[in-house]
């Protein structure tokens, strides 16, 4: 009974040679399980710069420059018996997925066979070998109409957080204070005091923890979507000159972080010691 699986996933890859090479070996064996002849594969590339390189060997995709209007977008390994009608197929798919934000789909597979047990096994077997390769997609986590509800969520919340932190200005107790000194002896005093009072709060002053209520979740926004994509890249074929890249991106990662750790720690520690001294 002719069978056809197909999956497919939205997640972010690192693809290294030495994934790709297993990949590739599992599909060649089960093509292998098949007993039939011929077996072709095709393996098929697109780069940044809108150029298509077909191959059948491997060495020769590895081999390649990998990097700046060379890098790789899109890699595709196809085994089949070369028929027109292919009896059997196998195929399995890398891609940017940030390159087509509509459908958002990273890696897919798809298995065709005249065996139900066969493609099955098949289909188990690459599903397991390519999530091997799994990395978090940050440039997918919000998106299209998840990205609009939280937008307007975080919009919301930071106008009434802003309004809750704006300085209220204690002319009560200013007031009382002047009565009972003497500085105010009649109510026309006390109004032109009270105007004056409101006067010495600033609009900037006034509204600036609304502003800033406002702008922190547009902020955190453009950090999740733009900055954070660009800095943990999603998808990753990595060989050739992108390994030093990646290399030297994910070191930068971790000087930040560890630096921004250990100023936390350092402020807590010197917050918690100078309380300890006020109170001794």
């Amino acid at each position: 009974m002719r069978t056809e699986v197909n999956k497919s996933f939205e997640w972010g890859f690192l693809l290294s040679e030495s994934e790709l090479r297993r990949v590739f070996k599992t599909c060649q064996e089960h093509a292998q399980k098949l007993g039939t002849q011929p077996i072709e594969h095709l393996i098929e590339l697109k780069l940044k710069d809108g150029s298509v390189i077909k191959t059948a060997d491997l060495d020769d995709i590895v081999k390649l420059e990998n990097a700046g209007s060379k890098k790789i977008e899109r890699l595709s390994l196809n085994f089949s018996d070369g028929s027109d009608n292919k009896e059997w197929l196998l195929a399995v798919q890398f891609q940017d997925a940030a390159k087509n934000p509509k459908d958002w789909t990273s890696v897919d597979f798809q298995v065709v066979g005249n065996s139900r047990d066969w493609a099955q096994l098949a289909s188990a077997d690459l599903e397991e070998r390519v999530a091997k390769t799994r990395k978090t997609a940050w440039s997918r986590v919000f998106r299209g109409g998840k990205l609009q509800i939280f937008i307007m969520i975080a919009l919301i919340l930071g106008m009434f957080a802003g309004t809750s932190l704006a300085p209220k200005p204690e002319v009560g107790l200013t007031l009382r204070q002047a009565y009972e000194s003497g500085e105010i002896r009649d109510a026309v005093q006390a109004l032109i005091f009270l105007e004056e009072e409101k006067s010495k709060t600033g609009v900037w002053e006034s509204t600036a923890p609304i502003w800033l209520g406002m702008l922190t979740p547009v902020l955190f926004l453009f950090f999740i979507t733009t900055l954070l994509p660009s800095i943990y890249s999603p998808y990753n074929f990595y060989w050739g000159d992108y390994i030093q890249l990646y290399d030297r991106r994910q070191a930068l990662i971790r000087v930040f972080w560890t630096v921004l750790v250990f100023g936390i720690i350092a402020s807590l520690i010197g917050g918690l010691l100078l309380q300890f001294l006020i109170d001794v």
